[in-house]
């Protein structure tokens, strides 16, 4: 009735309104139905939109200091940002810098990324969209960059113990300002560091009720049931080393699925789509996925590649499909799912609360999730996981700080071995030559709870 209402008031019921076509003057009651329909949809879930208090609540439960949403602006407007946090209250204000216009910055990535989509294995068009990735990291800080100081020396004037501990903040990037590593923005050159994942630790939400959600949720310890899937395809060249080393430096007893070159067939599950949803169901505290990823032309669609049966024939788990899945009655903890594959945080349309393979696993009970939002290269791919789960697993460090000191240590010139590496990654560690390319360490993104681990004091590892 709801939707035959809305037709209706748009004008599709005379044929005077295109398909899909939502008039300005929709009436506000209806409008209000429509999101009263969507946000109460099931029953016990957070409703609606959540209130300022709520989502200070949250960070401050949490151990962030701010969560800012961000509105692009157009020619004819500027950027907005809106700012709520536990100790800076609410507030908002215009980000002339913050646009998305014909011929920028982020336009021209988007352009450059659908081009090496399309022909990956081009050089001119791969070096085009680097050319582009860096352009956009040195806008983004201009974009965002006064808001985040105005707000650190507003929080630092009124704590003394300020000094040490980097800003932690969680972003809600709307419409295609969901596409940019706003942890990789460049800072100027007289800035002591180079990028903002330095100086801050840096999570995003697709929207404050899925921040909410995820933050509500306790954390399992990642080693007590780790589950490592490794490509079953067994087209990426780099799964093989990947699983194999996580789970001979940190997850010995971890349950493995996919395909590994030392394991014969059918030693393993195979790595389907239904064997993934039922390691969420049956309480894995680590999903570690190594498989091709990509983003569909339409958000529901995006997947990741898995296989269906014996012989191999192909199957993807779907955006759609994960959240078709009926929650758990459990949803007090949620594990950390690590989708180590390319576009598995990015919507190539449809942005604002964007459908991705990351929000989805948050949406199916995961607390954390790591995803990329392009196509990932293999090998240091490979190399930046391995140390992510140096920092998670033997140093204790929460999800998002682990990310961030494994994106520092591949920015770092002088890095050494953190302790774990071994065989095939030691050697690409010490022999790779440029791990610190923005397009090697900068892909992957944190989703769900930004706070510190209980284990540290919270200003991780620098």
């Amino acid at each position: 009735d709801l939707a035959a209402a809305w037709r209706e008031a748009a004008g599709a019921g005379d044929g005077t309104a295109e398909a899909g076509e939502v008039p300005s003057l929709l009436p506000s009651t209806l409008r209000r139905q429509a999101l009263d329909a969507l946000g109460y949809r099931r029953e016990g879930s957070l409703a609606g939109t959540p209130t300022v208090a709520e989502l200070a609540d949250g960070l401050a439960d949490a151990g962030a200091d701010v969560l800012l949403y961000l509105v692009a602006g157009d020619e004819r407007m500027p950027g907005l940002v809106i700012a709520v946090g536990p100790e800076a209250g609410l507030g908002g204000g215009a980000l002339p810098q913050l646009a998305d216009v014909e011929g920028g910055p982020l336009a021209r990535y988007v352009d450059a990324a659908a081009a090496r989509d399309l022909h990956p294995n081009d050089a001119s068009l791969s070096h085009a969209w680097e050319e582009a990735l860096e352009a956009l990291c040195d806008w983004a800080f201009h974009a965002v960059g006064p808001v985040l100081g105005g707000i650190e020396k507003r929080l630092a004037a009124a704590d003394d113990a300020w000094e040490d501990r980097p800003l932690r903040v969680v972003l809600v990037p709307c419409g295609r300002l969901g596409i940019v590593p706003w942890h990789a923005a460049r800072l100027p050159a007289e800035a002591a560091h180079d990028r903002l994942c330095q100086v801050a630790v840096v999570s995003c939400a697709a929207s404050g009720s899925q921040f909410l959600r995820a933050v509500q949720r306790a954390p399992r310890d990642p080693a007590a049931a780790p589950v490592l899937v490794a490509d079953p395809t067994m087209s990426l060249d780099y799964a093989d080393t990947e699983v194999t080393a996580l789970r001979d430096a940190f997850y010995p007893h971890a349950r493995l699925c996919g395909a590994l070159y030392e394991v014969e067939d059918g030693e393993l599950p195979l790595g389907t789509p239904e064997a993934v949803l039922g390691f969420l169901a049956d309480g894995a505290s680590l999903l570690h996925v190594v498989s091709h990823g990509s983003a569909g032309v339409r958000p529901t669609v995006s997947a990741m590649d898995l296989v269906a049966d014996e012989d191999g024939t192909p199957a993807r788990l779907t955006v759609s499909r994960l959240l078709d899945r009926e929650e758990q009655e459990n949803t007090e903890d949620g594990p950390l799912v690590v989708l180590s594959a390319c576009q598995t945080d990015l919507s190539k349309r449809d942005h604002d609360e964007a459908l991705t393979l990351t929000t989805a696993f948050i949406a199916a009970g995961a607390r954390d999730v790591v995803g990329s939002r392009w196509l990932a290269e293999d090998s240091g791919s490979a190399l930046l996981m391995a140390v992510f789960h140096h920092y998670l697993a033997v140093d204790g460090l929460s999800p998002v700080d682990a990310l961030r000191a494994a994106q520092m240590w591949m920015l770092d010139p002088h890095r050494e071995n953190p302790g774990s590496l071994r065989g095939e990654l030691l050697r690409e560690s010490e022999e790779r030559q440029g791990l610190e390319r923005t397009a090697l360490w900068a892909a992957f993104i944190h989703q769900g709870h930004p706070g510190p681990s209980t284990q540290d004091t919270g200003e991780g590892t620098t």
